[in-house]
């Protein structure tokens, strides 16, 4: 994943998360999960905007911001048709599995998405929503000994000896 869409994830992800844990308890959570018509509504704006070729990230034509966070993504690959397949019953927002047809290259697969939030809502592929709540991440691959001899740190460093 390159270091802007790590970026933008954790960006979404600690709004979402400020937002979802300001100042209430574990047991007053379930008040930002959104009814089951405003979750489906949310993921079918989602999908739908994939489909139309939207990035990842806001969309704004729906009646209160969604926010989409789906690092599964690969670069070039379209939505061809989805088929939203039913609610899947697990604590943690709205969980809804979904059978994706995709292009280039074409495939079809079934994927997991989570809808959280009121106002805004949160859309996220089921990896992403795990790695968030389990705070995982990605680590940044480690610089080359060639980067990190090119740099002006190395350099001076290797001046000084």
């Amino acid at each position: 994943m390159s270091r802007d869409r790590w970026t933008r994830l954790v960006k979404i992800v600690i709004a979402g998360a400020l937002t979802l844990g300001s100042g209430c308890s574990h047991s007053d959570a379930s008040r930002y999960i959104p009814t089951p018509v405003v979750a489906e509504e949310a993921l079918r704006a989602a999908l739908e905007a994939w489909r139309e070729g939207q990035p990842v990230g806001k969309i704004t034509s729906y009646r209160v911001p969604i926010h989409v966070a789906d690092t599964q993504r690969r670069p070039g690959q379209k939505l061809k048709s989805y088929d939203i397949l039913g609610q899947i019953s697990e604590d943690g927002g709205r969980r809804y599995q979904v059978r994706l047809n995709l292009e280039n290259p074409e495939v079809e697969e079934k994927a997991q998405y989570i809808v959280v939030g009121i106002d805004p809502l949160w859309v996220f592929r089921r990896e992403d929503y795990d790695m968030v709540t389990h705070w995982d991440h990605p680590m940044p691959s480690a610089p080359s000994a060639e980067t990190t001899a090119s740099s002006p740190q190395a350099a001076a460093a290797a001046d000084s000896k």
